[in-house]
């Protein structure tokens, strides 16, 4: 089966326009039938995270929307891999990870403003994909 480059930015955050700044990038090969699971654990040993300390939040950008993909099952792994192979830019569709403190309830990476009713928006420790909202 064939294999897939990506660049994966890292160690960022997110700004209050939705954009990925302040990052290191480095890039990963994965083979195209790879399962979420895999995925994760390419990136994981790529970035040396140790997965029974910290989680990873895995989304990219799309052009034309505002907010980021979440990639957190195969399906999602699979929509990836179909935007990147029709893609003609390497640079197209860059992975963003945000790390997660398992034994935290937030994380500080993956925190953003909303500075019109200074809410924080944060990840639960309990599924990576699910979000609450909590005064400051």
């Amino acid at each position: 089966m064939a294999s897939l480059a990506i660049l994966v930015m890292h160690s960022g955050r997110w700004d209050n326009d939705n954009c990925y700044v302040d990052y290191t990038i480095e890039g990963v090969i994965f083979k195209e039938s790879s399962s979420y699971k895999e995925l994760y654990n390419v990136i994981a040993m790529q970035l040396g995270v140790d997965t029974n300390v910290i989680k990873l939040k895995i989304e990219y950008k799309v052009k034309e929307s505002k907010t980021s993909m979440l990639i957190h099952n195969d399906m999602g792994v699979r929509v990836y891999i179909m935007l990147k192979k029709a893609a003609d830019d390497f640079n197209k569709y860059p992975i963003c990870i945000s790390k997660m403190d398992k034994s935290s309830n937030i994380t500080e990476l993956c925190e953003s403003s909303n500075q019109e009713n200074d809410m924080v928006t944060s990840i639960c420790n309990d599924g990576i994909a699910d979000f609450e909202t909590m005064p400051v």
